[in-house]
């Protein structure tokens, strides 16, 4: 009985930590089935011992599963055939480093069962009395109210719409999207890297962006259909609304719409729902370019520099007035590293450094390139997710702001400016996301921020940007902070209270539901 105490002991000391939530109906199926008696006199004793116990084991294995925060089991078998096999494409579903701190916890507490075992003393008792007190605690739940806060905030999402009006000039500048995978201002605090030079570069900054997900491919929707409020994960994937879509507007000022990666994209699932949805074409072959990094599922991630000169020599070549490119890249991500043997020795804060400079190396390049033709440019640099360098209490599958709190900006490239860092830079502190992007959009195409009078309206075009309450969502995952409260929808299809001291700490500066 003392391991199974020390079961029951240790999720209740998760619990309280906020680092799992114990449905307290199921640990009590469990806790029963663990304490009915079974008479040694009975001549199949052995049999139904060993029967039990194999029960027990294969419940409480499932409910350590369902009790965590983990995601669901298909999402982790999907992400490791997603990866051909591979065991670190399902470990960035439970990303983190090991907690040492809550690991030698766990180990107290088994040494403590066992020394009070041997004293005489009943630790299965304490395990009783603990689930008692979960069940207490999970009586003040508020699930419903909770549910009806984020209908009514989709609600109102839903009439939230950026009205593009006539241009009163013709649009005279291209644009490019920068979609970075693995940016958070976590994962810059954590490398401590908030002074990067990166950041350096932009005539706007956004310092509380939410980019809603902590995966790239609803991002890249997310930011695409960039003229309405924020929809629920399920809407991305369904026909969009013309009205709502970035590059439909671009499309009817005249522009030629370019994609391109520097990854491969393996399963397609990126580019397919850029096709699906946006109707963007695919992005151009890669074969030929310089391989630097081999990303988590063992394929080649390109050179940023070499992948963007390419689409800008296509573009020097078409012809058409005004062009915009989506790019997408995964230097940082979480699981690329060099093709070089033992390259998992080294540490990932000092692997994501060397790479966050390399790809500031390659866009400053991209910028001068820019620069040197002549052309007015306007570049949203807005980061699909966070990498999760730094020990959390949620596994990448729930959008925390650990993930989805990244650091978004812009960049004008005026022609015969040189393309270094703007002088007073706008830094914006309201809380924003994608809406903010196309309100932005639409007010350059109406007024290009470049010629005279270009202050003016780079000021007046971020001045009054819509604002959003924070609300992060996956497929199977959302979080949400109600006042001073945080809550978890995830595999249980309910919204559950989160009480942990670690996780409020992570999101202190970040708007609150209902303030």
């Amino acid at each position: 009985m003392t391991l199974w105490a020390f079961y029951f002991l240790a999720k209740g000391y998760l619990h309280f930590s906020g680092l799992m939530h114990v449905h307290i109906v199921s640990n009590l199926v469990l806790l029963g089935l663990v304490l009915v008696p079974i008479r040694k006199g009975d001549p199949y004793y052995r049999q139904l011992s060993a029967f039990r116990l194999a029960v027990a084991s294969v419940f409480a294995g499932y409910l350590l599963w369902s009790d965590s925060w983990l995601p669901p089991m298909r999402q982790l078998s999907k992400a490791f055939a997603d990866g051909g096999g591979s065991i670190g494409n399902a470990w960035q579903l439970v990303a983190g480093p090991i907690d040492l701190m809550q690991a030698a916890m766990l180990l107290a507490i088994l040494a403590c069962c066992e020394f009070s075992a041997r004293r005489g003393f009943r630790p299965m008792t304490l395990a009783v009395f603990l689930l008692g007190a979960i069940a207490v605690q999970n009586l003040g739940a508020a699930s419903q109210a909770v549910g009806q806060r984020v209908s009514d905030f989709y609600d109102a999402e839903d009439a939230r719409i950026v009205r593009a009006v006539g241009p009163v000039e013709e649009p005279s500048f291209d644009i490019v999207f920068l979609q970075i995978g693995s940016l958070s201002w976590d994962d810059l605090a954590t490398a401590d890297e908030l002074e990067h030079p990166m950041l350096s570069r932009f005539d706007v900054l956004f310092s509380r962006f939410n980019s809603v997900s902590s995966y790239g491919t609803p991002a890249a929707l997310r930011l695409l259909r960039g003229l309405c409020g924020q929809p629920n994960h399920d809407r991305l994937y369904r026909p969009w609304p013309p009205n709502c879509s970035i590059v439909e507007l671009l499309r009817t000022r005249g522009y030629r719409i370019y994609t391109a990666f520097n990854h491969t994209d393996k399963d397609g699932q990126m580019t397919k729902a850029l096709v699906e949805f946006p109707k963007m074409e695919k992005p151009a072959p890669l074969e030929m370019m310089r391989t630097r990094l081999v990303n988590y599922d063992r394929t080649p991630i390109y050179t940023d520099l070499d992948v963007l000169s390419h689409w800008w020599k296509a573009r020097q070549s078409d012809g058409a007035k005004r062009d915009a490119l989506y790019y997408n890249s995964a230097t940082l991500q979480a699981g690329a590293h060099e093709p070089v043997a033992g390259w998992w020795k080294e540490s990932r804060v000092s692997r994501y450094r060397r790479r966050l400079d390399q790809l500031t190396s390659d866009l400053d390049q991209f910028y001068a390139t820019l620069e040197a033709s002549g052309r007015n440019v306007v570049v949203f640099l807005v980061p699909a997710h966070g990498g999760g360098l730094r020990e959390a209490v949620f596994p990448r599958e729930i959008p925390t702001p650990r993930f989805t709190h990244v650091p978004a900006g812009i960049k004008l490239i005026a022609a015969g400016r040189a393309a270094a860092a703007p002088a007073r830079p706008i830094v914006k502190s309201e809380s924003l996301s994608y809406l903010a992007v196309g309100q932005v959009i639409v007010s350059f195409l109406r007024l290009p921020p470049f010629g005279p009078g270009a202050t003016q309206r780079k000021e007046e075009a971020v001045a009054r940007l819509p604002t959003v309450d924070y609300l992060g969502e996956n497929e199977s995952a959302r979080f949400l902070w109600l006042k001073d409260e945080s809550y978890v929808f995830d595999k249980e299809k309910k919204w559950t209270k989160v009480r942990s001291t670690v996780l409020r700490q992570e999101a202190t500066a970040l708007p609150r539901f209902g303030s």
